[in-house]
Order: C-alpha cells, then sequence, then structure tokens
C-alpha cells in the first residue's frame, strides 16, 4: 500500500511540473498560485498582470483567486524570497541627476527598512546591496544602511554645489498601492534631506512610456532578476532598466560587463557603483508560494523553480 502511495504521489506531482510548463501560472505581489488566470478586463495572462491595471478590479479572476485559496484556506503557505528588485531610478543622463552626489544624497536620505516594513507591509527585505540580501556576495558587498541618514545626505547635497531650484524634483510612479505608499515614504524622506520633490502618479503605459523617453527626474520601478543575480537588465545596451543609466565606457554598466566576462574584480565594479550610484536599490520583495495541505515535506519551491526538492515531497 505504502509503494503504490508513494508511486502515485511521484505521479501526481510529475503530472502538475509537466502541466506547469504548458499551462501558465501567476505571480502576485504577495503569492504565486498555481492556477491558470485570465484577467476578464483585457484576457491577459502573463506576469505583466499585477502591473498593468490602474486600479484592482473586484471582477478580476486575480484577485477572485486570492480570495478563494488564502480566505477559505485551502492550501497552506510559505514565505519565500523572491527576486523583484525594487529600486529608483534616475536620469542620468540630464537635470538633477546628472550630478552623481544628489544621486548618492537620495540613497542616502530613504529608509529602505522603513519602506519594507511600512509600504509593503513586511512582505520585502531592504537592500543593503545591490544584490538580494539572500544571495552569497551581498554580504561581502554592502553598500547601504537599512536606515536613512539624513545628515549624509545634506552632505552630498552641499558637495554638489547646486543651486536650490535645482532640488526641485519629480518623483514619477504608476498607480499601484505599494508602490504609491513608498512614493510617499521618499518624498517625505528627500524633502527632509533638502531636496523639494513634485509626485507625479501615472497610469502604467504612461509610465513605462516617459521612462522610455527619459521624461523623469526619478522614478520606483521593479525588475524580476534571474536566480544568479545578473544585473544585465541595468548594464546591457538592451536592458529592460537601462534607462537613465550611462553604457559608455568607463562607466559602472562597462565595468560590470567586464566583471561578468572575468576582464576586473568585483571590487572594482562595487567602488564604481558607489561613486557613481547609477541607481538605488531599495529592496527585495516577499512572496508565498501556496499549496495543498495534503502536500508534505520539506517544500524548497522558489520563483523560476516551483518544483525544488520534488522528490522530498509526499502526501500525508
Amino acid at each position: 500500500m505504502k509503494r503504490r502511495l508513494y508511486i502515485f504521489s511521484i505521479w501526481i506531482a510529475t503530472m502538475g511540473m509537466l502541466l506547469s510548463t504548458v499551462m501558465l501560472h501567476h505571480h502576485h505581489y504577495e503569492r504565486i498560485c498555481m492556477v491558470v488566470e485570465v484577467c476578464s478586463q483585457d484576457g491577459s495572462l502573463n506576469d505583466e498582470h499585477t502591473e498593468h491595471h490602474d486600479t484592482e478590479h473586484e471582477s478580476c479572476q486575480v484577485k477572485q483567486m486570492h480570495h478563494f485559496i488564502v480566505k477559505n484556506r485551502v492550501v497552506e503557505s510559505a514565505v519565500k524570497k523572491l527576486l523583484g528588485a525594487h529600486h529608483l531610478g534616475f536620469n542620468n543622463r540630464s537635470g538633477a541627476f546628472a550630478n552623481a552626489h544628489l544621486r548618492k544624497a537620495v540613497s542616502l536620505a530613504v529608509d529602505r527598512n522603513a519602506l519594507a516594513k511600512s509600504a509593503y507591509a513586511g512582505y520585502a527585505t531592504a537592500a543593503r546591496s545591490v544584490y538580494n540580501p539572500a544571495f552569497g556576495l551581498a554580504a561581502s558587498t554592502r553598500l547601504f544602511a537599512e536606515a536613512a541618514d539624513a545628515a549624509a545626505a545634506k552632505q552630498q547635497i552641499a558637495l554638489s554645489k547646486v543651486s536650490d531650484s535645482a532640488l526641485k524634483i519629480t518623483l514619477l510612479v504608476n498607480q499601484n498601492d505599494n508602490r504609491l505608499a513608498a512614493a510617499n515614504q521618499i518624498k517625505t524622506a528627500l524633502e527632509a534631506a533638502g531636496f523639494t520633490v513634485q509626485l507625479q502618479v501615472s497610469k502604467f503605459s504612461d509610465y513605462k512610456a516617459r521612462i522610455k523617453n527619459l521624461n523623469y527626474d526619478l522614478y520606483i520601478g521593479e525588475v524580476k532578476l534571474q536566480n544568479d543575480m545578473c544585473l544585465y537588465p541595468f548594464f546591457r545596451t538592451d536592458g529592460a532598466a537601462r534607462y537613465g543609466i550611462s553604457q559608455d565606457k568607463g562607466s559602472t554598466a562597462a565595468l560590470y560587463r567586464d566583471y561578468t566576462a572575468g576582464k576586473t574584480e568585483l571590487g572594482k565594479f562595487m567602488l564604481s557603483f558607489s561613486e557613481e550610484m547609477p541607481f538605488a536599490p531599495l529592496l527585495y520583495r516577499k512572496g508565498m508560494i501556496c499549496y495543498s495541505k495534503s502536500l508534505r515535506g520539506d517544500i524548497q519551491g522558489q520563483y523560476g523553480n516551483f518544483f525544488a526538492n520534488i522528490e522530498d515531497w509526499y502526501f500525508g
């Protein structure tokens, strides 16, 4: 009997894995559900779903599925670290943030720990490095304090030698509850350091267009990085988050490409990043993997690999 149950369990798990490769699943802000979801507003099935609505719709199947799965408690769940890197993007090409001292001032003024706990309700971890805190290199490449340092931010503003008018900046954000909460906290922090901040809230399509056209001073963004924490989305000429970041020879981006090609050391890249501050890492989101209550074992699934250690799972 035990042998048949074991074989059946393996069959179920294998079928689930095979189905997941052909059936789309969906990643929410705070959870991962292994279900197919079709949005009633636009028919979308892709990972952009959590971004493409200006507001949440009660009729949206994604939201309904969350109520069914979580509120009715038909599954167990486990909090997992995800690879969604939230950051402040600068327009390094023109305006206030062509000045590296002002970019450093912004990074110093932000309280990353408060953002993670408040704006993201604890479903995030403050960035201390360009790498995810769960990644091996993070401990040896720490650049950022979790708390704000307004005094140090003011020193960098003084070193910039810009006029007061140059400290009037815009902060672009799309219509999203978490990012709006983060934007308001960042606005307060930057104004305490000496900036004057105008918050600009756009629907997602306009938000993307403005970033692409460099029509911003500062924006809140998110990039889903790969398991190896490759930073090419920021540091390659076709990267998804390259906008506003210098890709020229001698830049931090060029040094990162040299580092990944084995042509320079990690330390040189990190030193260049701290001096240039091409973007300001804020936090990494946490997520939730939901699974059947009858499933047992040490569930180690993660973003991009839901079936990690599947051989240790069993039903009971």
